[in-house]
């Protein structure tokens, strides 16, 4: 499969017995091309933006120079939004903005990048804007949109007492939201969740305007990792665990605590971001795990992963007993040097909205 937006082309030759040929293949790039509802020109202005949909993905284009792209929507409670622009094939960014237009959530991140946005909203009217950096653009090709909802419900202080303890934490599905609160300095919260198979947790903590900080504690309460950034900023955590129950727990820093509500993640980290398209079949980007591989292996502790050209990956590397080693995202393929680590074995996960692929590494001496 190709996994690039453009076409790319590849030269075969077949010798031998007598037989010499040069073949050329040309194998199309992965693009959005059907797009004819773009709501030109009134997707041009803040003030026209057409109405899009909730939960069901819009193509659409930056089809000239400066062209910029508005859609509006509405949700009529608390709830949490992720914005997904993806299928890029020129360098696009990605903006929530409120009623008034004042930006509340960005991504811009470099090239044709993935953008995405992941907001805690209340009751109101919202817009997303999509804009080409220095005024790039396609002519032909659509970029994908998407806005996943879910409903948070009230802003409580959610699951109390019960939750100030590991013993008596409630049991909360996995994929789902809590939204609640720590609301004095000696509040702390715990919640229970099993996976059913052994996988990515990600804990993703944000709408919070205090100093909180987040863990990932397994079923006899020891501490599996943990985020403690500065001040009230986003804390999340990946971590590759098998089956079995966990925990996560929110506290103030220093007994910091408010009213405002938190909003908590607890999923494999791609439940609502890489949900499959919900329109009708369209071309997309295909990426075969056979494509991933890592060489050498075994290995004396320096390895390198390859990966298709044109991607973006997630990565996380953990021990056989699943500690987090190294966790980043790559753009091209990558060396990884554990040297330093024990011998033994390792797993590396690779994945992106396409594919997931787990490798075994062994380390020797």
């Amino acid at each position: 499969a190709n996994p690039s937006a453009l076409a790319r082309t590849a030269t075969i030759t077949i010798a031998g017995n007598g037989l010499n040929r040069v073949i050329t293949l040309t194998q199309a790039g992965a693009v959005f091309t059907d797009c004819t509802d773009d709501a030109e020109p009134a997707n041009n202005s803040f003030s026209n933006a057409p109405l899009i949909t909730l939960n069901k993905d819009k193509f659409s284009k930056l089809g000239t120079t400066g062209d910029v792209d508005h859609w509006r929507f509405s949700v009529g409670s608390n709830t949490a939004v992720i914005l997904r622009l993806s299928g890029l094939v020129s360098d696009f960014d990605l903006a929530l903005l409120n009623a008034s237009g004042a930006v509340l959530g960005l991504s811009e991140l470099a090239n044709t990048q993935d953008e995405s946005v992941e907001l805690a909203l209340t009751t109101g009217v919202y817009y997303v804007r999509v804009s080409g950096k220095n005024n790039s653009f396609s002519a032909d090709a659509c970029y994908r949109l998407k806005i996943s909802s879910t409903a948070l419900g009230l802003c409580l202080n959610a699951g109390e007492p019960d939750n100030n303890t590991l013993a008596t934490a409630p049991l909360v599905p996995f994929n789902s939201y809590r939204f609640s609160q720590i609301a004095n300095a000696t509040d702390v919260d715990f919640w229970k969740f099993e996976i059913p198979a052994s996988g990515n947790i990600h804990l993703d903590l944000f709408n919070q305007n205090q100093d909180y900080g987040l863990e990932l504690l397994n079923g006899t309460g020891t501490v599996l990792a943990s985020s403690n950034k500065n001040g009230a900023e986003r804390e999340f955590l990946n971590f590759q665990a098998p089956t079995g129950s966990y925990y996560a727990r929110v506290f103030g820093i220093n007994g910091a605590s408010g009213l405002r509500c938190y909003a908590l993640e607890i999923s494999t980290g791609n439940w609502l971001n890489f949900a499959s398209q919900t329109t009708e079949d369209r071309q997309t980007t295909t990426v075969f795990s056979d494509e991933i591989s890592v060489f050498p292996n075994p290995t004396d502790g320096r390895f390198t992963l390859r990966i298709p050209q044109g991607q973006v990956f997630e990565t996380l590397l953990t021990d056989a007993y699943g500690r987090l080693i190294e966790q980043k995202t790559i753009f091209e393929s990558t060396d990884f040097d554990v040297s330093r680590q024990a011998a033994g074995i390792y797993y590396l996960q690779v994945k992106n909205r396409d594919v997931q692929k787990t490798m075994k590494i062994v380390v020797g001496r």
